[in-house]
């Protein structure tokens, strides 16, 4: 690496830094929305560190593992950063009480966004307690070294960071504007690190939600109804009520919940109702049947995201079109969608649960239960992987649901295959219609692409209407109207721009 690119590296981890401790914001989500710049809510270091007495460290992010290995790969830069041995680093990721919120983990920003604003935590960290032994040594911090934790001054006099720290040092703003270790002095980035989660996969503990079974535990099942929008006209639960294992019917509008002894047992009872209850159902049609002339006809908000015409050149020689059709994708997760939910004394609704957006879950939680959101503490517990968005949201919301109808039972709800298959947000059907000008050679001159789509996001961003559950209560929510997230990699322009540098090219993306 030469030393200009170095330098410039250098400055872009930086201001990557400071702008992600601007957007991470534990105390107030909504300042996650506005320009860096005004630093007044910036978050404190302790929001990220703690230095323990027990000679460990407490490293706290909002970003959660997916199997993608990010929390290990934060915690390799967090460990060089404050140049402490790994197996030192406690973590803590997607628990709403105690982590900055820093998102939804998804679009592959936990390293762009997560790791430089630990990196400039970890970095202001360690100058704070460079200065504090200097003061403790009465040695210039500047000549001082650190290993492991141990800070030697240049006349060997040496004191540890659990020495150091006496209550609130840390209980002060991020500025971001710490000097990063050199690169040369990094144990762990750019290394092969095992993952951290990996020994506990592979000796049995209870590294997913899926596998958990607090004291106590009873379970949930959910019945769903037969369509979309359908509404429930009528339903005897007297048979339900005194099915083996069955301790509670929850019958709220259109959403019906079973709670039971044992898992089968809420399955076998909420299969039961779905057959009892009788439906006021709108035809839907069967497969993609007419998905795609409804997509090119549908109203939709055309916009441009590419236009660059081709100067000067000779008219194409052959004029190439095609159009693909892409129908509704399923997910098809081998392992479904999994939460446990319990019901305080203190009125907070706890939820162990696998969703990539805990914060804003739980805030669509909350609108659906009707309570504050701070009563919703949302801990996030590895579950199925997915690319895209399962039901670890919805799983999360139903378990609240039937939490709240047991007060101190955990109620551990796990959806069975069909009803994740049947239910899962699917990934949208789409029609992407090509033409290509290409010279005598076969080159390409002019690229047009256009694409129509409906979104591809439906998280809960917060609000009940998202949650599948939230459309069926007896005053049910009203899902909002999605948006595009725009290009080039993200809603109904996903991928539409393409990677080669055509002489003449315009896309065009049909929102509907």
């Amino acid at each position: 690496m030469n030393a200009p690119f170095s330098i410039n590296r250098r400055h872009l981890l930086q201001r990557a830094g400071f702008l992600a401790l601007c957007f991470a914001i534990p105390l107030n989500p909504a300042r996650a929305a506005e320009l860096p710049g005004d630093l007044k809510d910036t978050p404190v270091l302790s929001a990220w560190l703690r230095i323990n007495a027990d000679e460990t460290v407490t490293l706290m992010i909002g970003k959660v593992e997916l199997g993608q290995g990010n929390v290990t790969a934060v915690a390799q830069v967090c460990a060089d950063e404050l140049a402490i041995d790994m197996a030192r680093l406690k973590i803590i990721s997607g628990d709403t009480e105690l982590v900055p919120n820093e998102g939804v983990t998804a679009g592959s920003q936990s390293m762009p966004n997560c790791a430089p604003a630990v990196q400039q935590a970890s970095a202001e960290v360690r100058e704070i307690l460079l200065g504090l032994a200097a003061t403790k040594l009465g040695q210039p911090a500047d000549g001082m070294k650190i290993e492991d934790g141990t800070i030697t001054a240049a006349n060997g006099k040496s004191v540890t960071y659990w020495k150091l720290l006496s209550g609130k040092e840390l209980e002060r703003e991020a500025t971001g504007t710490a000097k990063l270790r050199p690169i040369s002095e990094h144990r762990y980035i750019g290394k092969s690190i095992p993952r951290l989660d990996i020994p506990g996969m592979m000796t049995g503990a209870a590294v997913y939600v899926q596998d958990m079974k607090p004291k106590g535990t009873v379970y949930g099942a959910v019945s769903r109804p037969p369509t979309y929008g359908a509404k429930l006209t009528e339903l005897d639960t007297t048979a339900i009520k005194k099915m083996p294992g069955v301790i509670k019917v929850v019958h709220n509008g259109s959403f019906l919940g079973i709670i039971a002894e044992r898992e089968e047992q809420a399955n076998a009872a909420a299969t039961a109702m779905g057959k009892a209850a009788k439906w006021k159902v709108d035809k839907l049609p069967t497969g993609t049947e007419g998905i795609f002339d409804w997509l090119t006809s549908a109203k939709s908000d055309g916009k441009e995201i590419l236009t660059k015409p081709r100067s000067g050149g000779p008219a194409p020689a052959k004029v190439l079109k095609a159009t693909y059709l892409r129908p509704y994708q399923m997910h098809g997760s081998i392992g479904t969608s999994a939460a446990i939910a319990q019901l305080g004394d203190d009125g907070v609704v706890t939820i162990h649960t696998h969703s990539q957006s805990v914060f804003d879950t739980g805030e669509a939680i909350a609108e659906l239960l009707g309570i504050d959101k701070k009563k919703v503490h949302c801990i996030h517990v590895q579950g199925s992987g997915c690319y895209g968005h399962n039901l670890a949201d919805d799983a999360a919301a139903d378990a609240a649901l039937l939490a709240v109808a047991v007060p101190g039972k955990p109620v551990k709800l796990q959806y069975t295959r069909a009803q994740e298959h049947e239910w899962e947000p699917y990934g949208s059907a789409m029609v992407i219609k090509t033409e290509a000008g290409v010279d005598s050679s076969g080159n390409v001159l002019d690229w047009t692409l256009d694409l129509w789509s409906t979104s591809h996001g439906t998280r809960p961003n917060g609000k009940a209407g998202n949650l599948l559950s939230g459309l069926y209560l007896k005053k049910p929510f009203e899902q909002p109207v999605p948006e595009n997230g725009g290009p080039p990699n993200y809603s109904a322009d996903r991928n539409a721009i393409a990677f080669y540098e055509f002489p003449g090219q315009r896309v065009v993306t049909h929102f509907i």
